[in-house]
C-alpha cells in the first residue's frame, strides 16, 4: 500500500499537474482518482498542499528563476 501512494505521488509530480492548461479534474482522472475531490485528499495528505496550491507554487518558482 505504501508503496501505492509513493508511485502516485511520483506520477503527480511527472503528470500535467504543473501544466495550467490541464484541468486537473482531468489529471485526477488520469491518475486513477474517483475524482477531484479524492485527488485533493491525497495530496493535501502526503504532499501537504492541494493540486491548486502544487500548480501555483510551481509558477511562483518559476517567476522567481526568471
Amino acid at each position: 500500500l505504501h508503496k501505492e501512494y509513493r508511485r502516485q505521488r511520483q506520477m503527480c509530480k511527472e503528470t500535467g499537474l504543473l501544466d495550467k492548461t490541464i484541468p486537473i479534474k482531468s489529471i485526477a482522472y488520469e491518475l486513477g482518482f474517483v475524482d477531484q475531490s479524492h485527488l485533493n485528499a491525497f495530496c493535501k495528505k502526503y504532499l501537504n498542499a492541494t493540486p491548486l496550491q502544487i500548480r501555483n507554487s510551481s509558477e511562483v518558482k518559476k517567476q522567481s528563476e526568471n
